[in-house]
């Protein structure tokens, strides 16, 4: 099984314009577009590093934060050290990262 299988990236329209920057210790596959950066977790809840002891309504396959990029630009900006956005709704991951890249 690859790691985009595992993950469920193959189920999800990804731009083609997101950089792949996954690695293979990761917690989540990752992408990243500008100054953001897009975590996906599995799709198996009970398979997840972070989610498999949360419960269901706590739990959120897509997050997003900034990217590597930005924290080299910015090495003080320890505000943005959380999620900007953490959500179960694909959709909602798309829109923000197209609003913070135009």
């Amino acid at each position: 099984m690859t790691l985009k299988e595992w993950y469920g990236i193959n189920d999800l329209a990804i731009p083609t314009e997101w950089e792949d920057t996954s690695w293979h210790n990761d917690a989540m596959y990752s992408f990243e577009l500008g100054h953001v950066r897009v975590w996906i977790d599995t799709v198996d809840r009970a398979k997840s590093e972070f989610g498999y002891d949360l419960e269901k309504s706590d739990y959120n396959r897509f997050n997003i934060s900034v990217s590597d990029k930005y924290r080299e630009e910015n090495p003080d900006d320890h505000y943005n050290d959380s999620w900007l956005l953490s959500t179960n709704d694909w959709s909602e991951i798309l829109e923000y990262v197209s609003w913070n890249n135009e």
